[in-house]
């Protein structure tokens, strides 16, 4: 990640898109945690686009769901 960004900021470990964190202290919020969805994944750190382009068809009947809330909310 380069240098002098803010530190409530992180970013994808696949196409690099600038998420904001949870808190203060930059914890990455649940939906851009791989194992939230429930994926076996080396990544860290995932938007949702790359959950759905990587992961959607590894993911549960209620992780679907929940993904497709997310979706509806604009959180892409």
């Amino acid at each position: 990640m380069p240098p002098n960004k803010p530190y409530d900021w992180c970013a994808c470990y696949l196409c690099g898109k600038e998420l904001a964190t949870a808190s203060k202290k930059g914890v990455v919020k649940n939906r851009n945690n791989p194992s939230f969805w429930g994926v076996e994944s080396e990544f860290k750190i995932l938007c949702l686009k790359c959950v759905s382009r990587k992961y959607l068809s590894q993911l549960l009947g209620s992780k679907k769901k929940t993904f497709q809330k997310y979706l509806r909310r604009g959180y892409v």
